[in-house]
């Protein structure tokens, strides 16, 4: 009996070591910064949009100006852009060879 129940014990799963433990810990960590990354960085997309549809919405009410040219933007902003001017009923092109260097040109 003795033999049985100390095989049964020692088959058993171990408790984690204090290793272990720590790498979880170091796992939820790194989880909770990426986390707080993603939502910063979905603030921000919201905050450039805001931004955007505010320009585009002082263009449609400068009657002055028939055409608007943005400073060079990375793909998603520019993306960003092409959507609100979409909603807003205009047409907007991007320009430039480079990615670093294209712009919007509505």
């Amino acid at each position: 009996m003795a033999n049985l129940l100390g095989s049964i014990l020692s088959s058993m799963e171990k408790s984690p070591s204090l290793g272990d433990q720590e790498s979880c810990h170091k796992a939820r960590e790194q989880a909770a910064r990426l986390k707080k990354l993603q939502e910063q960085d979905k603030q921000q997309k919201v905050e450039f949009r805001k931004r955007m549809e505010k320009e585009v919405s002082d263009f449609i009410q400068d009657s002055g100006q028939i055409k608007k040219k943005f400073q060079p933007m990375n793909k998603i902003e520019r993306s960003i852009l092409h959507d609100v001017v979409e909603v807003a009923g205009l047409t907007s092109f991007s320009f430039g060879e480079d990615d670093d260097c294209r712009y919007v040109m509505i």
